[in-house]
């Protein structure tokens, strides 16, 4: 986990017994610094969701699962839903779930692992001869629909 990350996630931690909804929305910050700073670096803004979006054909289905997790449970413990139409505001009063808000530090955990480890995968390949790089995707496409 990159220094400016771990610091943010470690705001989220020291806050989580005090606020554990300050933690779940600085969790979802942490993630977007992530995607930002060092996934999505493409110089314009985005929102969290595009740039979760931006990734999506290219990394594992269950790092964009833990990303959306963290997105959706971050957005929820910040911004009201309109639950029933006579109502203007959802419930922001209730309890928020520590346990669920535990799970976002192992997502974003995981995220930085996983990703880590497909960097290290993408370059472990790329030193393969180029013989056995072009074999590999020949048989790999035999099996594609």
């Amino acid at each position: 986990m990159p220094e400016d990350v771990k610091k943010m996630y470690k705001e989220a931690a020291n806050v989580f017994e005090i606020s554990p909804r300050s933690s779940a929305a600085l969790i979802r910050l942490t993630l977007e610094l992530l995607l930002k700073r060092y996934l999505v670096n493409d110089g314009r803004k985005h929102t969290l969701n595009e740039m979760i979006g931006m990734l999506s054909t290219n990394a594992p289905s269950l790092v964009m699962e833990f990303m959306d997790l963290i997105r959706d449970k971050g957005n929820s413990e910040v911004h009201p839903e309109l639950e029933k139409l006579e109502h203007e505001w959802g419930d922001i009063t209730r309890e928020p779930d520590k346990d669920e808000i535990l799970y976002l530090f192992k997502y974003i955990n995981i995220i930085c692992e996983l990703i880590g480890l497909s960097n290290k995968a993408n370059e472990d390949f790329e030193s393969l001869p180029e013989q056995k790089r072009l074999n590999i995707t020949k048989r790999n496409k035999k099996y594609q629909k």
